[in-house]
C-alpha cells in the first residue's frame, strides 16, 4: 500500500466505479457529495435515493423521462408508477433501491446483449444505512441492488453511497469498493469497522486526519487536510473547486 500527501483528484473517480463517503455530522461529508454529483452529473445520468430528505434543490424523478435523459440528476425519496394491476406507490426506501437498480439493470444488460449502446447511469443512496441493515449476504436482502454493486460495472452504472456510521454499513458495499473517503470517525465501533482495510501503522495514522482518499483497487492512499491538536481544518471551498465549476 502506497501512502501520498497530495490534494484529492477529482479525475480519480470514474463513472462507474463504486464509491463510499464516510464521515461525521459537520465534517463536510454532505458538501463533498454534493459538488462531487454535479460534476459527474456532466458525464452521465444520477439517480439519487435521497433518504432524508435533504436534497431538495435537485428535481424529482420524472419515469417518462427515465430511459432517455443522459445527463443531469433526480432525486427520489418516493417511488409512484402506473403498472397493469393500477398505480404502485411507497415511500419504503428499501423498495425504491430495488426497484431503480431492477430497472436500470435489465434495460442495460438487454442493450449489452443487443449490441447497443449502454446508459452510463450512477445510482447514490444518501446513508447507507437506512435502506440495507447489515447482516447476511446483500444478495438475500437486496437482489437487485447487490447486482448493481458487484455487477454493474460492465454494464456502466456507478454507484455512490454516503454513511455517517460506517459500522452500519453493508459490509457487500465495502468490499466491492472501488474508493473509500473518510472524514474524521470518532465512534470506536465506526474506526473498528474501517480497521480491517489497513495495516495496524496505517490503521493508526490515518486517525490523524480528517480526509482521506483511499483509491482501493491501486493501492494507494491519499492524504488531505491533517487534525491539529482538537481542531480539525478544512475549507468548504475547496470541495467546491474540485467539483464545482471549473
Amino acid at each position: 500500500m502506497i501512502l501520498q500527501r497530495g490534494k484529492f483528484k477529482r479525475s480519480d473517480i470514474k463513472t462507474n466505479e463504486r464509491l463510499l463517503i464516510l464521515g461525521r455530522t459537520g465534517t463536510g461529508k454532505s458538501v463533498l457529495f454534493d459538488t462531487m454529483l454535479n460534476y459527474l452529473s456532466k458525464k452521465c445520468y444520477i439517480i439519487l435515493i435521497d433518504t432524508k430528505n435533504e436534497y431538495t434543490h435537485y428535481p424529482t424523478l420524472d419515469f417518462k423521462t427515465f430511459y432517455t435523459q443522459n445527463r443531469g440528476i433526480a432525486r427520489i425519496n418516493e417511488l409512484k408508477v402506473k403498472t397493469k394491476q393500477g398505480t404502485f406507490q411507497t415511500d419504503d426506501l428499501y423498495k425504491i433501491a430495488e426497484f431503480i437498480c431492477s430497472n436500470l439493470y435489465n434495460f442495460n444488460k438487454k442493450a449489452k446483449d443487443e449490441n447497443r449502446r449502454l446508459r452510463h447511469t450512477i445510482v447514490c443512496i444518501e446513508e447507507l444505512g437506512n435502506v440495507c441493515k447489515k447482516g447476511g449476504r446483500l444478495y438475500d436482502v437486496m437482489e437487485h441492488t447487490s447486482k448493481i454493486v458487484s455487477q454493474g460495472r460492465s454494464l456502466e452504472i456507478g454507484f455512490i453511497g454516503t454513511s455517517q456510521r460506517p459500522q452500519m454499513v453493508h459490509t457487500d458495499f465495502i468490499a466491492e469498493a472501488d474508493h473509500l473517503i473518510s472524514f474524521a470517525v470518532s465512534s470506536k465501533h465506526d474506526l473498528e469497522a474501517m480497521r480491517s482495510y489497513f495495516a495496524k501503522e496505517q490503521y493508526y495514522e490515518l486517525k490523524l486526519f480528517e480526509f482521506f482518499h483511499y483509491q482501493i483497487k491501486k493501492g494507494i492512499i491519499k492524504h488531505c487536510y491533517p487534525i491539529y491538536e482538537t481542531e480539525m481544518y478544512h475549507s468548504l471551498d475547496y470541495y467546491r473547486k474540485l467539483f464545482g465549476r471549473s
